[in-house]
């Protein structure tokens, strides 16, 4: 908690106000009974009040409390003079930390309800990323197999097309150019005496 100087010496808002009275507060600032507590205790502005009267009865500071059966504001330890009123203003107190209590377990019950939720999510996540990451691997070696099977086959294509050029660089040479490639089928035809074009005997009296 924030250290403040108050009358020359240092103290806190909580050694200031745990004894505050019950005291109402109004939307109005100007017609705020709390906040004209805070400024003449302090001594400081309307606006100054203000910002301390909020940092007071913000729950975590745990300085200012509200008591709702007479709905004003009262310090953290502020007790009734009357015997039996302190009596029921602790019994007040002790129902209200049960409540609170209460409350406090619900929310606490809910928060590892969500949190075995999300942790069930989380173990749902990590599964899938582990099967994912299997297929993965899977998908690698696949992959690597493929890439082996198309250097393989590159390199037949490559032996194909070197074959086809040899054959094709061969066979122009033995067949030469067009006009000698019909020269030479004639003279094929006529020693075996058949028309090479058409599969049939060139000359049927042609003797054997």
């Amino acid at each position: 908690m924030a250290y403040i100087t108050h009358n020359g010496t240092t103290t806190t808002l909580r050694a200031l106000f745990r004894l505050m009275p019950p005291t109402t507060h109004h939307h109005e600032p100007e017609q705020s009974k709390v906040l004209a507590y805070i400024m003449e205790l302090l001594g400081c502005t309307l606006e100054e009040a203000v910002r301390r009267f909020n940092s007071m009865r913000n729950p975590s500071s745990m300085v200012l409390r509200y008591d709702r059966n007479n709905a004003a504001w009262r310090g953290c330890d502020w007790m009734p003079d009357d015997q039996h009123d302190r009596e029921t203003e602790a019994a007040r107190s002790m129902r209200d930390i049960q409540k609170e209590s209460k409350k406090t377990k619900t929310i606490t019950k809910k928060a590892f309800s969500e949190i075995n939720v999300l942790k069930q999510d989380m173990d749902d996540v990590y599964a899938r990323m582990e099967e994912f990451n299997t297929r993965l691997n899977e998908w690698k070696i696949i992959l690597q197999g493929f890439e082996k099977a198309l250097g393989e086959i590159r390199q037949e294509v490559k032996l194909i097309s070197d074959l086809k050029a040899e054959v094709g660089s061969k066979y122009r040479f033995l067949i030469g150019s067009d006009e000698l490639q019909d020269e030479r089928l004639a003279v094929l035809e006529k020693r075996l005496g058949i028309d090479y074009l058409a599969g049939t005997p060139a000359d049927s009296t042609q003797p054997s």
